[in-house]
């Protein structure tokens, strides 16, 4: 079975204009560039008068019934976590809990050996004097692919190139090293106090950092980003040299890589040999990494010692208020985890029942990243359900308040944002079930309700005065004109469900949702529309777009005579919305300079997919009644290949099944550490006070999944592949001369033919 665990994306639109991007995948994944919606009607209809009166909520509401006192819950010292800046090192820290201080030039080596892998899809390092660069076997699979020739499947069967001559270049593929920090947050909080109003702020905000950014540019010619920190409190330039030769040396069989599948996600006791070795060029020859590479510690961590990861962590909401927390709780996870597991269960029963579809293996991958999401979204869900891990946070932010309402100046400066932030949020409560009944566009959606709202956003725009031959209007007649390609019956199934979806949000009495579904049942009613609809009809299409508005206005194609008055409901609660938005925005702005004046680097910002070092020692855990080893070792492994029948996600390629007698069975294979990591993290090197290769990080623990909002470093687990183990697989198993005496004395491989 081959499986990437790649980054996918499920994107959708909530009320025709604002968009969603569910990013699924492993723990090395990072968030795309937001998607491209159809442009909005050219002109705003009078606005309407339904913004109802905020409600704020006291904690007591947004707990709910509690067993404990609230007042006597406490925040701890990381709840922001341990995701500490290379510009504002931790050093005191350092000191007080691992006897070190490590100099500037420690700093400089430990972000100069970190890479990047294709802006941000994982992190990785240089492990060699000469290019050799280390990251996770699931950040690698389908470059794997890509490389394989005629007749090969490295995927499956694994890949090694014992000669520089073997190597095989992945065309397209490119990795970052972050050479230089500039700070310019003087030169953004400038501009955006030169202007009034919120929307002047924004817009002065975009325009000074597209400045910098085409400054730093043309000075260096380098890749150059503005790194937002603090939520807008601190801004920095991070400039990278990029590296856009890099070829495979090694990865080992799907079946070890990927050992324990779907099913041991986010779990520990755990055996998972997620590693994979390429090389990076320049001018064709291998770069020369002697300066900043990290050594290779073929023993690996000892039980209680300090490792530190240095990675790309992708993002984190730490900083955002109590308000914000509960109103993804109670609102955007249930509708979220609703979406992917009505839609997990459409597509794996497709899957069961079509064994012999072409694509089979592309759209199981695509169950399990939507399984992958699903289970990170729950357990984010039981942390927000855990109502002393909220009272927690609230702790901490009134505390925060208090020194800021408390101080004559801060409070001048940023007056009460939580209060506005609250009210914000709340007063979008109402408008909860429409904006997610209205949802449009993206895999989970229905095709056929998802052309029947553009059509009428077609229809409303043409109506409003805008040609047919222009811009905007032909962008989107594009988009409508797009074959709805795909399985019927995977059709079938998503728009069944998202019909359901629809009258729970809304109700039966609805009468978008009356219409659309008349007296039937979901299943009945998907059947009726796929019968009578002519929306899968491009000839049908282009009739409608040809005559439009006037032929959409009375066609009686059953979704769009159910979507005829769409936007009449949208359009006024979009305009109530992005004024609230606009408002929170606003405040989060004033909230995030607050944190910085009143913390400055004494606590990190927020993961914002830039580098970060974390630090932690190792250590296990009690769970499950019982207590979680530090490390695993291979005798687990073939325990539990045994355990489950032999059988996948637990099988065992070939090679492993007699392994040669110097094969030592004791030496650790996996192994846990306190080190604060999320998703972005993945392809991290896990590096000792000596900044020697320990490990590298590929996942967390179930425990750890809250983590995404409050840091507990109690049972909050980074899971990696101990470097002792992967040496033994490379020198003793699979005897990988080579690789093995680069990694253990930097030694270049012969350069062969």
């Amino acid at each position: 079975m081959v499986l990437s665990c790649r980054i996918s994306t499920v994107r959708f639109l909530l009320a025709g204009a604002l968009a969603v991007t569910l990013v699924v995948g492993c723990a090395g994944t990072m968030p795309p560039p937001p998607p491209v919606t159809p442009p909005p009607p050219t002109t705003e209809p009078a606005p309407v008068e339904i913004e109802p009166v905020p409600r704020i909520r006291t904690l007591a509401d947004i707990l709910g019934p509690v067993s404990f006192d609230p007042d006597t819950v406490k925040a701890g010292r990381f709840d922001t976590g341990r995701m500490w800046l290379f510009e504002a090192p931790p050093l005191e820290w350092y000191a007080e809990a691992y006897g070190f201080r490590p100099d500037e030039e420690w700093f400089a080596h430990a972000h100069l050996g970190a890479l990047r892998s294709n802006g941000g899809e994982c992190s990785a390092s240089f492990v060699s004097p000469y290019g050799l660069m280390f990251t996770n076997h699931h950040c690698a699979r389908d470059y794997v692919t890509q490389v394989s020739l005629e007749g090969e499947n490295l995927l499956e069967d694994g890949f090694y190139a014992a000669t520089l001559a073997e190597e095989r270049r992945v065309e397209g593929f490119f990795t970052d090293q972050m050479v230089e920090i500039t700070d310019v947050t003087a030169r953004v909080h400038a501009a955006m106090d030169a202007v009034e109003s919120p929307a002047e702020k924004a817009t002065a905000r975009q325009q000074e950092i597209q400045a910098i950014r085409d400054e730093f540019n043309e000075r260096n010619g380098m890749v150059n980003e503005v790194v937002e920190l603090f939520n807008g409190g601190r801004y920095s330039v991070y400039t990278f040299k990029r590296y856009d030769d890099v070829r495979l040396v090694m990865a080992p069989e799907l079946d070890i890589g990927y050992f324990g599948g779907d099913p041991d996600n986010f779990t520990y006791p755990r055996y998972n040999l997620d590693i994979s070795f390429w090389r990076v060029y320049e001018d064709g020859k291998p770069v020369d990494s002697s300066e900043f590479y990290f050594k290779w510690s073929v023993s690996g961590p000892r039980l209680g010692e300090p490792v530190f990861v240095i990675g790309n962590p992708g993002s984190t909401s730490r900083l955002n208020t109590v308000a914000q927390l509960a109103s993804n709780r109670d609102y955007n996870n249930p509708y979220i985890l609703n979406l992917l597991r009505t839609r997990m269960k459409v597509l794996r029963q497709f899957l069961d029942t079509h064994p012999d579809i072409p694509d089979w293996e592309e759209q199981d991958n695509y169950y399990f990243n939507l399984s992958n999401a699903e289970k990170a979204y729950s357990g984010r869900q039981r942390g927000l359900l855990d109502p002393w891990k909220l009272a927690r946070k609230a702790d901490w932010e009134e505390s925060f308040r208090q020194t800021v309402l408390s101080d004559p100046e801060l409070k001048e400066r940023y007056g009460d944002p939580w209060q506005e932030i609250a009210e914000a949020r709340f007063a979008q409560e109402p408008y909860g079930n429409m904006q997610f009944a209205f949802a449009s566009g993206g895999g989970l959606r229905s095709a056929y309700l998802h052309k029947g709202f553009l059509l009428q956003q077609y229809r409303l725009m043409l109506s409003q005065g805008l040609a047919a031959d222009s811009e905007q209007a032909q962008g989107l007649a594009g988009m409508i004109m797009e074959p709805i390609d795909g399985y019927p019956e995977l059709e079938k199934g998503n728009l069944e469900a998202q019909l359901a979806e629809i009258q729970w949000l809304l109700g039966p009495d609805d009468e978008y949702v009356k219409t659309l579904l008349g007296m039937r049942q979901p299943e009945a009613a998907a059947q009726h529309i796929l019968t009578t609809s002519v929306l899968g009809d491009t000839t049908e299409v282009r009739s409608l777009l040809e005559g439009a508005p006037e032929s959409i206005e009375i066609s009686t194609d059953p979704i769009l005579a159910a979507m005829k008055d769409v936007f009449g409901r949208l359009l006024p609660m979009q305009m109530a919305l992005q004024q609230q938005t606009m408002k929170e925005n606003d405040a989060m702005a004033r909230l995030a300079r607050a944190v910085y004046d009143v913390y400055g680097t004494s606590i990190p910002p927020d993961a914002t997919s830039s580098l970060r070092i974390q630090d932690g020692v190792v250590t296990g855990y009690p769970y499950n009644g019982t207590v979680a080893p530090g490390w695993t070792t291979f005798y687990g492994l073939y325990d539990r290949w045994a355990s489950h029948g032999k059988k996948d996600p637990w099988e065992l390629p070939e090679r492993w099944l007699n392994p040669p007698a110097e094969f030592d069975l004791d030496t650790p294979l996996n192994f846990v550490s306190t080190c604060d990591i999320i998703g972005g993290n993945s392809g991290s090197p896990l590096l000792n006070r000596d900044l020697e290769v320990v490990g590298i990080a590929f996942d967390g623990n179930i425990e750890s999944l809250p983590g995404e909002f409050i840091f507990l470093p109690e049972l909050n687990r980074c899971v990696s592949v101990h470097s002792a183990g992967i040496f033994e697989v490379i020198s003793d198993l699979f005897g990988y001369k080579g690789l093995a005496d680069e990694l253990k004395t930097g030694v270049l491989p012969p350069a062969g033919r």
